[in-house]
């Protein structure tokens, strides 16, 4: 499921977007609130494909998207 997909079924106020890396921790991208903010992400985040969801401590939802490819494993797909 990508995150633009997702987006329009969610009814909480606080979304934490995180990027997941092969080492270390997700990265930190964004935090928005869906019913508002749809028109300020960027295209190429809201195609990218949902690894996990989870509830954060302060009520809200922490969504964890797939790393974009890079154009080598573009080509050899």
């Amino acid at each position: 499921m990508k995150l633009i997909e997702l987006l329009p079924l969610i009814e909480c106020s606080t979304v934490n977007v995180y990027e997941k890396r092969r080492y270390g921790p997700p990265r930190f991208i964004v935090l928005i609130n869906p019913e508002k903010n749809k028109g300020y992400i960027s295209d190429d985040l809201l195609e990218r494909e949902i690894y996990s969801i989870s509830n954060s401590y302060n009520r809200g939802l922490q969504i964890t998207i797939c790393k974009e490819k890079d154009d080598e494993e573009k080509e050899n797909e």
